[in-house]
């Protein structure tokens, strides 16, 4: 495609103030129009993904600049650089993240378990795995996460042909989607480890439109007995309506011998929380016995 073409030349030329923002421009106003939304993005490490660019905001920037929430990025494939390690993505949408840490963890022998209930983006990232040729790496498992095996009711929250979706079981009826609520099985991350025999599991990310503490609540025996990383994006709106606290989220992970920490825009794992007036908390949740390999990701 001649959109493409065009950026893998932007891209090619040596670094210079605005480069990326006029490739864009030109590509997304005059090579852009309602046939070719769906688009194959370049990624840093060579591989290619299937994506919406009705995405605003996070898979049309995957496409134009490549990148994509570079500080989560960067520590997940640093907690990811050891032998046979095993990456959990729960909500993995179209598998982003899985696919940022294929290269690294196709070196090392490890696997990532993309971890997704919507159909839509189940066929993104099966077309995804297809193209890569990446079955032996990146794993997709048709489920929904929460605090006990089940069903969960859920309310998609659609963006041109992929979608989120926001947990109706725990928030009550209403809340509401852009289509009809749909009911999706549901088991907890400590059952799937179980039955999947994974014994490596060194991080764990789980963005569930608020209900990540439910997830969380689900995985007690894999905290405590592998200790991975954790990364949990709680949307505060959303984690309210489900009833969660952060002083929930801190009594939990005290009683699993974590800390509570955060991911700042500059990739660093702090004590600091983001302000009162922040959307999003991105919550880290670090094991207070750190392993040598934990103490080189988060550089202590």
């Amino acid at each position: 495609m001649i959109r493409d073409r065009w950026l893998d030349f932007w891209h090619a030329l040596p670094p210079f103030r605005g480069r990326l923002a006029i490739a864009r421009i030109v590509a997304q106003h005059l090579m852009t129009n309602d046939r070719n939304q769906v688009a194959w993005a370049t990624l840093p490490n060579g591989f290619r993904m299937k994506v919406d660019l009705r995405w605003h905001g996070g898979y049309d920037v995957l496409y134009y600049f490549r990148t994509y929430e570079a500080a989560l990025a960067s520590l997940l494939i640093r907690a990811v650089d050891e032998d046979g390690a095993v990456l959990i993505d729960v909500g993995a949408n179209i598998g982003v993240f899985c696919f940022l840490a294929a290269g690294v963890l196709r070196r090392r022998g490890g696997q990532a378990l993309a971890i997704e209930p919507l159909a839509q983006n189940l066929e993104f990232l099966t077309a995804s795995i297809e193209a890569n040729r990446l079955h032996d790496v990146i794993v997709p498992l048709a489920v929904a996460v929460g605090d006990r095996d089940g069903v969960l009711s859920l309310a998609p929250l659609e963006s041109g042909t992929i979608a989120n979706a926001r947990p109706v079981s725990w928030s009550g009826p209403e809340v509401r989607g852009t289509s009809s609520n749909i009911v999706v099985p549901m088991k907890t991350l400590d059952a799937i480890v179980s039955e999947r025999g994974l014994g490596r599991v060194t991080f764990l990310k789980i963005d569930i439109e608020g209900a990540e503490l439910f997830a969380l609540r689900g995985a007690e025996n894999l905290l405590k007995t592998q200790r991975p990383l954790v990364y949990a994006e709680f949307h505060r709106e959303y984690t309210q309506s489900n009833g969660t606290t952060e002083s929930d989220i801190a009594a939990f992970a005290d009683s699993v011998n974590y800390r509570v920490e955060y991911l700042s825009r500059d990739g660093e794992v702090t004590s600091t929380p983001p302000s009162l007036d922040s959307r999003m908390l991105d919550i880290v949740l670090v094991p207070r016995d750190l392993s040598p390999q934990q103490r080189r990701v988060l550089k202590r």
